[in-house]
């Protein structure tokens, strides 16, 4: 299951490239951290403080500054 993730993610990454100027599509990778912080608190219930969350906000607010 990890190598078949893998390969698509692998996959999602040339399509994304073949669309978008690499400038853009690299800061999306970012995103995967915030992802991974909701997808943990969301599956695992692990608890995400104030830090945590103000990180992640960091995070999107630089991606969507970057976008414009």
């Amino acid at each position: 299951a990890g190598l078949a993730s893998y390969g698509l993610s692998a996959g999602l990454w040339l399509v994304v490239l073949s669309r978008m100027p690499l400038s853009l599509a690299y800061p999306l990778i970012s995103l995967g951290i915030a992802a991974v912080v909701l997808a943990s608190a969301f599956m695992l219930g692990e608890a995400i403080g104030p830090l945590r969350a103000g990180g992640v906000a960091l995070i999107v607010i630089g991606v969507l500054l970057i976008g414009l």
